[in-house]
């Protein structure tokens, strides 16, 4: 099985089988060479994406889909998915024919439910119904004719703006109550809680709507079964009707939850403590002086407290995708990509890439560890080198079993550990533009000629450790911090296309030590993510399911077996792309062998998404 090749490009029809192709740590260095070759002889240029990205409709339905195989009846739910969809709007013109988004990340909010159920008969059946988000994004932009007043990921500017036009725009986007949260695009993550704690105490608020009957899951969840939320990088959330998909009212933003949570830039990716239901985020506010709060919200009782507020000299507001949560910490690790004039440059350049200070290795990261029981804020400050991520993986800590002798008269200490995947540059944001992905006048072929920013688009799976004094609810403040600026020792790096993007894991292992990882790694067939693997992290071997050449893959949502306590033992839901055929289906992996047991297909593409969440009935 190890001399297998790591890839075929394949053209099998669904009904043929397809194997996986299992690799050892051995061959980490020589598939990581073969990747690269395939990117530099231009096998990506046969992998067709273009389906998933144009052309796209709503499909309210909902629209019993076409089972094939087997989908086990466990899995009975709402999978809830999010991304960009159509990335042009019909009758907006510009001197350049009709208006277009540049850039996948500023693709119009798509939102998706697969309604899994199990008839009398035991048989299963999924249905699908779509909706388009944004329409306050997509009517001001009929109305402007340009994103005038608008801030996305990383639209080209618009050279007829003047700098009175700027400075207008500059101003009203510092005010996340502003006009312009009408105008949010909210395309990239589901939060994982079906009830967003805190915003439906403000009856008088209607953004958040009225308060929807609720129970208390074993977890601690408050689930409502009629709301959802739908989030991005910035401060708002929109309240999504579960049955039809529609947005309801405006978007909230965190100044609802507390005051002090004055800023315009947040994480899409909020974390969730799986015990207690308490929901964390952080909050960024740019001015003279940047000011990073890292806030909780109760479940128990909706109220959010601040955890922990700092400004560092030399840091600035920064694009950060996502965070830890350990059982005792909430860890912020800043990145590579900070925003230039201390924040003032994402208004000013209406885009946040555009914002963003040009990356060079000086820009360390910096990462903050918050103590989330005693309250006792910043305990602990690290650096690491420069460098760039979207997604943490799994964070847990650990108690030391230290003798009288071995303590240093601070306590106890805390091992904590940090699974994150990384880049080494910030090159990876380049590569999704709509021109690169879908090769338009060669802009792929060129974007992968140069070897050296090759090496910097390839993710790895990276695990830190660090150890801190354990906080006491008695200690001040001060006393608990660990001395100086810690380095974390690295543990070990896997690197891709051994593991990829989009990781997910069993959520029964969130905060707690965990095994095995799925993720979505480039393998160098597409311009874009190509396959799933479900990496071992304890003997490094990975598992990579071998489709067929043109099926892309989207994130792969972990749904565990009932009842069982093995870690690898559920299905892995993911929605794939036939791009040569144009046809989308919803693919249901085996998680512990990365077979096949069945999938739902559809008669038209869906476009290739970001993230989504899992509930069961």
């Amino acid at each position: 099985m190890s001399d297998q090749p790591l890839v075929k490009n394949t053209r099998i029809g669904a009904s043929e089988e397809m194997r996986q192709v299992s690799r050892t740590a051995d061959q980490e260095r020589g598939d990581r060479e073969q990747v690269v070759q395939n990117l530099t002889t231009g096998a990506l240029l046969d992998w067709p994406n273009k389906a998933g990205f144009e052309n796209l409709t709503e499909h309210r339905g909902p629209i019993e889909l076409t089972v094939k195989g087997t989908i086990p009846a466990w899995t009975a739910g709402a999978l809830f998915r999010n991304g960009p969809g159509s990335s042009r709007l019909d009758g907006v013109k510009t001197k350049d024919g009709s208006f277009a988004l540049d850039h996948w990340f500023d693709g119009i909010a798509h939102l998706h439910r697969f309604d899994i159920t199990v008839a009398s008969n035991n048989a299963v059946k999924v249905f699908y119904s779509s909706r388009r988000q944004a329409e306050g994004f997509v009517k001001h932009v009929h109305e402007k004719g340009s994103l005038r007043d608008m801030i996305t990921f990383a639209q080209k500017a618009d050279p007829c703006i003047g700098i009175f036009s700027k400075a207008m725009s500059c101003y009203k986007a510092l005010d996340q109550r502003s006009e312009a949260r009408k105008y949010d695009n909210l395309n990239v993550t589901v939060l994982p809680a079906i009830d967003v704690p805190g915003l439906f105490a403000h009856s008088n608020n209607k953004t958040c709507g009225d308060k929807t009957s609720s129970d208390t899951t074993q977890s601690g969840h408050r689930v409502s079964s009629s709301k959802i939320w739908v989030a991005s990088d910035t401060a708002s959330l929109q309240a999504i009707d579960t049955t039809t998909l529609k947005p309801v009212g405006n978007a909230a933003v965190q100044g609802n939850l507390h005051p002090d949570l004055k800023g315009a830039m947040s994480c899409a990716h909020a974390q969730i403590d799986p015990v207690t239901g308490d929901m964390f985020n952080y909050n960024i506010q740019g001015g003279p002086k940047a000011i990073y709060r890292i806030f909780r919200i109760s479940a128990a009782t909706g109220k959010t407290d601040i955890l922990a507020t700092f400004s560092r000299p030399g840091l600035p507001p920064a694009y950060i995708h996502s965070f830890f949560l350990s059982e005792r910490f909430v860890i912020l690790r800043v990145p590579s990509t900070h925003f230039g004039k201390m924040g003032l440059s994402v208004p000013w350049e209406g885009n946040l890439m555009a914002a963003m200070v040009p990356f060079n290795k000086n820009l360390v990261n910096q990462w903050f560890v918050i103590d989330r029981i005693h309250g006792q804020g910043v305990v602990a400050e690290l650096k690491t080198p420069a460098g760039f991520f979207f997604h943490s993986v799994n964070c847990w800590d650990e108690i030391v079993p230290m003798t009288n002798e071995e303590t240093d008269g601070s306590g106890a200490k805390v091992d904590v550990t940090c699974d994150v995947v990384e880049f080494p540059t910030t090159d990876i944001l380049h590569k999704f533009y709509h021109n690169v992905i879908l090769n338009a006048n060669g802009d792929a072929r060129k974007a992968y000629s140069n070897l050296d920013q090759i090496q910097n688009i390839f993710s790895s799976l990276v695990r830190y450790k660090f150890r801190v004094s354990l906080p006491q609810a008695t200690s001040p403040k001060m006393t608990v911090r660990s001395p100086g600026i810690l380095s974390p020792n690295i543990v070990f790096t896997i690197p891709s296309p051994h593991t990829g993007e989009l990781p997910t894991i069993n959520p029964r292992f969130h905060t707690k030590p965990y095994r095995y990882l799925y993720s979505l790694p480039q393998t160098g067939r597409s311009t874009l993510v190509d396959t799933i693997a479900k990496t071992d992290t304890v003997t490094r071997e990975a598992i990579l399911w071998n489709n067929p050449t043109g099926h892309t893959p989207g994130e792969a949502i972990f749904v565990p077996r009932p009842g069982s306590e093995e870690e690898d033992d559920g299905v892995l839901l993911s929605v794939v792309l036939d791009g040569c055929l144009e046809k989308s289906y919803l693919l249901c992996l085996d998680a512990k062998t990365m077979q096949e047991l069945g999938r739902a297909e559809m008669d038209f593409a869906v476009g290739i998404g970001l993230h989504g969440v899992h509930h069961p009935k």
